[in-house]
């Protein structure tokens, strides 16, 4: 039976949006595509120097094979703290693993894996450049969308 009539002014009968609504709904999903833009781009230039640190540390770490035992350094002990120290042997390192424990690596070993966190924050920067690619087309159509509804409604844009 079709309702043809309503006394109520708040009668839904017409279950499709109006032209208003579905604007503002669309501009609500632009903004909230824009903000996952933001952080996609932000998580991106955390990676990125993330890598340069890693870059950095490893090619630290190479240059230890050039240092002569008992030549003279500054080792950090905190952040913007040093201590002087002797460098001792060379050929080996050792890395912290986490909760206090501490294990032994070659220099070659301790290199291969820094270049293997590259790898895996490479592989993951792709994947999230391919999301953030995604996302950008997404708002490109909805921005689209957008000022063809402000045409049909005639809001006045901002």
């Amino acid at each position: 039976m079709a309702h043809t009539h309503c006394d109520d002014k708040e009668c839904k009968h017409d279950a499709q949006p109006s032209g208003k609504e579905d604007l503002q709904r669309k501009m609500m999903e632009f903004q909230m595509l824009r903000k996952q833009v933001a952080q996609a781009q932000n998580t991106l230039q955390a990676i990125d120097g993330q890598v340069g640190e890693l870059e950095k540390n490893s090619e630290s770490i190479s240059a230890i094979r050039e240092v002569k035992q008992g030549t003279e350094i500054m080792a950090s002990i905190v952040p913007g703290v040093m201590v002087p120290a002797t460098i001792g042997e060379t050929s080996s390192l050792l890395l912290t693993t986490g909760a206090g424990t501490v294990v032994k690596k070659s220099v070659q070993e301790t290199i291969g894996i820094i270049a293997e966190q590259i790898k895996e924050l490479g592989a993951y920067r792709e994947v999230l450049s391919q999301q953030l690619d995604g996302l950008m087309e997404q708002a490109q159509m909805l921005e689209h969308e957008i000022e063809r509804l402000r045409n049909n409604v005639q809001i006045p844009k901002r």
